[in-house]
């Protein structure tokens, strides 16, 4: 009865986002998947960008602010909602995880937070973002890096856990509103 319901019903929300990440996967250019991610819920700013190929374990709950660029390689775990801010540039191979496990629960049970990445942040090839975390305005995380919470604004992090390097200049200029419109 209600059981065999349930797992088909998971069953086909698993199959819808399987294709979505196909069809995102073979659609060639920025018009047409910036269309596809609004169809699935997804709010992109002006001039931002989600390359491909990116794997997406939700539908909607994922806000991109203008010139933002998450790069091809990535993971994003939009289940608990992720906050992406203006100009934020986010490298390959980068795991954003906002649901888990926790592992004192006696039946295991699943918990997690959203993740929110704020203005002119950069996170470079292989960091993981693990649920909750903040990363506050024009921080940077450096590769391979393991953030797990708050992370204060203009500050440099890195290692497992991640923890604090130094301090980064606030004189930012840069914009990154210029996507590919074709990929390779």
């Amino acid at each position: 009865g209600y059981r065999r319901f349930r797992r088909w019903r998971r069953q086909l929300t698993l199959g819808a986002i399987a294709s979505f990440n196909l069809l995102y996967r073979v659609t060639p250019t920025w018009r047409f998947r910036h269309r596809l991610l609004r169809a699935w819920g997804i709010r992109m700013g002006a001039g931002s960008g989600i390359q491909t190929p990116v794997r997406f374990l939700s539908r909607g709950r994922i806000s991109v602010g203008e010139g933002s660029l998450v790069n091809r390689d990535c993971v994003l775990d939009n289940r608990n909602g992720i906050h992406i801010g203006d100009h934020v540039s986010i490298a390959q191979g980068v795991r954003v995880f906002t649901l888990g496990h926790d592992v004192d629960d006696r039946y295991f049970a699943s918990k997690g937070a959203p993740v929110r990445v704020d203005d002119r942040c950069v996170v470079f090839t292989g960091a993981l973002l693990m649920p909750g975390c903040h990363l506050g305005e024009g921080s940077v995380v450096l590769p391979g890096a393991v953030v797990m919470g708050e992370v204060p604004p203009w500050t440099v992090v890195g290692g497992v856990p991640a923890k604090r390097i130094r301090t980064r200049s606030k004189d930012q200029a840069y914009s990154l509103d210029s996507p590919y419109h074709l990929q390779v």
